[in-house]
């Protein structure tokens, strides 16, 4: 019996060794292990566990000591949680994860912990429940930054309207997010955009420059910035800029790249139009004869031309940034400072002239116009355009002396002047009045010759007409009263058509000295009259046309003179100008009385007029009578291609 204690005891003894070992061993973990009977007595909680309550636990029931445990939720639903758990344990049941914040008593920091409650089975009977849990604050904090930093970085790029990517060189991944490809035009369900696919759709003029630039990153530069083309999903190239780093590994070799792109394309555009137009600005004003600059209001300037460059000799490094007191002497500088502060102060542009000096010291004048600009900004500066006017301001100062010298040559010429004009007055008094007796005595001279005509005309048509009707009266007498054989039939018969032929020339040489039509009948009845003559004469056809004719408002001279110059000028036809056809115009205004005779005949060179007007009697004999009545007489003619004869007279003469 004794022996039977004693193996009892010491059975005991060894399995009290083993508790205790085991629970030395519990308490040495970081584990938080709790283990409950099935009357929900604690029967044991390891040293994690009275580290984080910050004391003994009570060998208590577990709800009064889960009514100790603080916790972040304020609700305080993770102790009640936490029973339930224990609850189903000794149910029997294992309890899926709980994880929950525990404020560390001795720290004061909250821990976050995981774990479970599981049964304890032995023998195939339910012994206990027990809580095992781990403290994962590290890690759930870890995750959680990452997570944060996740959603932070997806808020971002959803957000952002430039397209991010990312390229793991070691494995050839790339990352090209929603706004990348948007902007490429392509959606979610289109093929995924790999290096390769990028890489052809850069634009043929920019693919080496970018990757040289990517073959430059792997080899050491770690950042970038560039515009460059892609080709979008419809085919058209858009300007995009991308920036980004690279990431090398402890052997210094690239990893990584990632970045972003911005549609640049407008902006590009716009950049490109700028600098075509600034480019056109430029060549224009560096082409520009005259000189043009640009100053700040402090008087720095900001601009010059090629112009001015090669005017004074300098560069625009060595004017730019500079004020004239730094450049010119101060007389010169003062001048273009005051003129500067005039444009400033009042904003109007203004116009002067200001003189400078050359370098090899010749004193130039400049026709300058300053005027006021302002920027974007709202910055004032002045701009100024001068032209060299050195020559025409040394030529005004020669023409004012000239002036003067000329001016006091007038004055000294003025007295002899005088007596010549008046000696000249006296001359042209003098041919006046020798003019005005030449056209009385043409006047004479052609009522004269009208009137020796009329004379002639009259005793053709009387008298020797009388004298010819007469002769043939007695040859048909004599041809009635003796009788007379054939041959002296035929000689008196002979006779009778010379008498009668005879009075024909006599009536028309009548005519053609003074037409009775133009007494009787008026200017337009014998010029008919006369053409039909001359047209059965010479075979030359006459168009006559007559327009807004009023004889009432002409005089007998004038009637007179206008049938002579058709008669003469008609003859002049006949004479040389082989002509066919010939016009006759006659036209009345209120003001003359025109005549114009045109022929199609071989004309003459302009070089003959003179010639032939002062040779020929018929040109002359129109001169003169146009004189007389102070008309205008012209002649146009060209070899080959006819004669035209402009008669006009003033009507003024009839009153």
């Amino acid at each position: 019996m004794t022996s039977e204690v004693t193996t009892c005891e010491a059975e005991l003894n060894r399995l009290r060794a083993r508790v205790a070992l085991l629970e030395a061993a519990l308490n040495e973990i970081g584990d938080h292990v709790a283990i409950v009977d099935p009357e929900r007595r604690l029967v044991f909680a390891n040293q994690a566990i009275e580290n984080s309550l910050g004391r003994e636990i009570e060998r208590t029931g577990i709800d009064e000591n889960l009514a100790l445990v603080e916790t972040r939720d304020e609700t305080r639903t993770a102790p009640f949680a936490m029973a339930d758990a224990f609850t189903q344990a000794l149910g029997g049941e294992r309890t899926p994860q709980i994880s929950t914040w525990m404020r560390d008593r001795l720290t004061g920091r909250n821990r976050f912990l995981v774990g479970d409650i599981r049964p304890l089975v032995i023998a195939g009977q339910l012994q206990a429940a027990m809580a095992l849990a781990r403290d994962v604050t590290e890690e759930h904090q870890a995750q959680t930054a990452i997570a944060w930093e996740r959603d932070r970085f997806e808020l971002v790029v959803q957000g952002s309207s430039s397209g991010i990517w990312d390229w793991n060189i070691t494995t050839n991944e790339t990352y090209f997010s929603e706004r990348y490809l948007s902007l490429l035009g392509y959606g979610p369900h289109d093929e995924p955009l790999t290096f390769d696919t990028w890489r052809k759709a850069l634009h043929p003029y920019d693919r080496a420059r970018v990757l040289d630039l990517v073959e430059a990153s792997h080899n050491g530069q770690r950042e970038y910035d560039l515009a460059y083309r892609l080709m979008t999903k419809c085919g058209e190239y858009r300007w995009f800029r991308a920036s980004g780093a690279t990431e090398f590994n402890a052997e210094g070799r690239a990893v990584r790249m990632a970045g972003s792109i911005t549609d640049v394309h407008e902006q590009r555009l716009a950049e490109d139009a700028l600098r075509s137009s600034e480019d056109r600005f430029r060549a224009f004003m560096d082409h520009s004869p005259s000189i043009q600059w640009i100053k700040d209001a402090a008087g720095r300037y900001v601009y010059v031309n090629r112009t001015f460059e090669k005017h004074y000799q300098l560069f625009d490094r060595d004017i730019l940034g500079k004020t004239d007191a730094e450049l010119w002497s101060p007389e010169i500088a003062t001048q273009y400072a005051d003129n500067d502060k005039a444009v400033l102060r009042t904003g109007q542009a203004v116009e002067m002239i200001e003189n400078s000096c050359d370098p090899d010291g010749t004193i130039r004048y400049w026709k300058v116009c300053k005027f006021l600009l302002l920027d974007t900004a709202g910055d004032r500066y002045t701009g100024g355009i001068g032209l060299d006017v050195t020559d025409h301001k040394l030529a005004e100062d020669q023409l004012r002396r000239s002036r003067e010298e000329l001016e006091q040559r007038v004055e000294e010429r003025t007295h002899e002047l005088a007596e010549s004009n008046l000696a000249l007055r006296q001359e042209i008094a003098d041919r006046m009045q020798a003019e005005l007796v030449r056209n009385q005595l043409l006047t004479k001279v052609v009522t004269l010759e009208e009137d020796q005509r009329r004379r002639i005309a009259r005793e053709l048509h009387d008298e020797f007409g009388q004298l010819l009707i007469g002769l043939g009266m007695g040859l048909s007498r004599l041809r009635e009263a003796w009788p007379l054989d054939e041959k002296h039939a035929f000689e008196i018969t002979k006779l009778q058509a010379i008498v009668e032929q005879m009075g024909d020339s006599a009536r028309h040489l009548a005519a053609e000295i003074r037409p009775m039509a133009l007494d009787d009948h008026g200017l337009l009845a014998a010029l008919e009259n006369y053409t039909s003559h001359w047209t059965l004469h010479t075979d030359i056809v006459v168009d006559m046309e007559v327009t807004d004719f009023s004889p009432e408002h002409l005089t007998v001279p004038m009637t007179t003179a206008i049938y002579r110059i058709a008669q003469e000028g008609l003859t002049n036809v006949a004479k040389h100008a082989r002509a066919t056809r010939v016009g006759l115009i006659l036209r009345q205004s209120p003001r003359e009385l025109s005549l114009i005779i045109e022929d199609n005949g071989i004309g003459f060179s302009p070089a003959m007029e003179t010639k032939l007007t002062g040779t020929r009697w018929g040109l002359r004999g129109i001169r003169e009578r146009v004189d007389v009545l102070d008309g205008s007489f012209e002649i146009e003619s060209s070899a080959g291609n006819g004669t035209t004869l402009f008669i006009k007279l003033p009507l003024k003469k009839a009153d």
